[in-house]
C-alpha cells in the first residue's frame, strides 16, 4: 500500500512540474488582448547594423508582448487559434488611427509570425490583396464571428493533421510587416513539402 502511494504521489509530482510551463504559456498567450501594437509596417528609418540591431518595438513591428508571445513557438498556437473568434479590443490601433484591433486579429497576426505559411486565407475564403491594405483582412473582411468560429475549428483541425511536419527555419523574415534587423524570435515554422 506504501508503494502505491509513493508511486501516485510521484506521478502527481511529475504532472504539477511537466504541467506548469504550458500553463504560463497559455496565461501569457491569453494576455494578448492586452498588446498595444501589432506588425503592421516597416522601419523606414532604420537600417539594420551589421549585427542586425535596427529591430525596434512599438515602431510599426509589434510590442514586446506579442513578441514574447511569438516567441513561445509551437506551444502558443493552440491557444491562439482558440482565440481567433475573441472580438474584444485590444489596445493596439489600427494604422489608420481610426478604431483597435480585436484580440482575434492579434492572435491571427501572431499565428501567421510563427507559422508563415498557415492557410489563413484559404480557410477564410478571403484574400489580403482584395482590400487597401492588410488590416483590412481583419478588421472588415473578418468581421463576422460565425465566420471567426469556422476559421478557428478549420485551423484547429488544419493544426492536429499537419503537426508534425512543420519545421523550424532559421531567418529574419516576417509574416506580416517588412520590419528591418534581427528578427526577435530568430526565425519563423513552415509546413514541409512533399
Amino acid at each position: 500500500m506504501k508503494k502505491h502511494l509513493l508511486f501516485i504521489a510521484f506521478l502527481l509530482l511529475n504532472f504539477v512540474v511537466y504541467a506548469q510551463p504550458q500553463k504560463r504559456v497559455d496565461e501569457t498567450v491569453n494576455n494578448i488582448r492586452y498588446v498595444t501594437e501589432v506588425p503592421h509596417g516597416a522601419l523606414e528609418t532604420a537600417e539594420p547594423g551589421t549585427d542586425g540591431s535596427a529591430f525596434q518595438y512599438n515602431t510599426g513591428c509589434g510590442d514586446n508582448l506579442f513578441w514574447k508571445i511569438v516567441g513561445f513557438r509551437l506551444l502558443a498556437v493552440p491557444e491562439l487559434i482558440n482565440l481567433i473568434d475573441d472580438m474584444e479590443l485590444t489596445q493596439a490601433k489600427l494604422p489608420s488611427g481610426k478604431g483597435r484591433y480585436r484580440t482575434g486579429d492579434a492572435a491571427l497576426m501572431a499565428l501567421k509570425e510563427i507559422i508563415h505559411n498557415i492557410p489563413i486565407e484559404e480557410f477564410s475564403g478571403l484574400k489580403t490583396a482584395d482590400f487597401a491594405a492588410p488590416y483590412y483582412f481583419y478588421e472588415k473582411g473578418l468581421k463576422d464571428k460565425k465566420k471567426r468560429t469556422a476559421l478557428k475549428e478549420a485551423l484547429l483541425k488544419w493544426y492536429a493533421d499537419n503537426r508534425k511536419n512543420i519545421i523550424f527555419k532559421v531567418g529574419q523574415s516576417y509574416g506580416n510587416c517588412e520590419c528591418a534587423g534581427k528578427h526577435p524570435v530568430g526565425g519563423d515554422y513552415n509546413l514541409k513539402t512533399k
